[in-house]
């Protein structure tokens, strides 16, 4: 077995189990493997897709974090904003 095929497997493991927040880390990494060692980075699609990725980890951090401060202050579910 090569590496090329256990980082694969890790990367379809990491695909499968996505809702898992250390998921998504093995994805990333194991994504950026594969494009490296296949030439993908050639392609203009596959940056962008990588940058954009890290884009929305890092703008997505501080809106969960608001709109789950949002909701710990409801006390019943009436009492959550629209």
């Amino acid at each position: 077995m090569t590496i090329r095929s256990v980082v694969l497997f890790i990367h379809v493991i990491g695909v499968l189990v996505l809702f898992i927040g250390i998921a998504f880390a093995v994805l990333l990494v194991s994504g950026i493997y594969l494009a490296r060692r296949v030439g993908a980075f050639e392609f203009a699609w596959v940056r962008l897709s990588l940058g954009l990725i890290v884009l929305m980890g890092i703008l997505g951090g501080p809106a969960v974090a608001f709109e789950r401060a949002r909701f710990d202050g409801a006390t019943t579910c009436y009492d959550r904003p629209p």
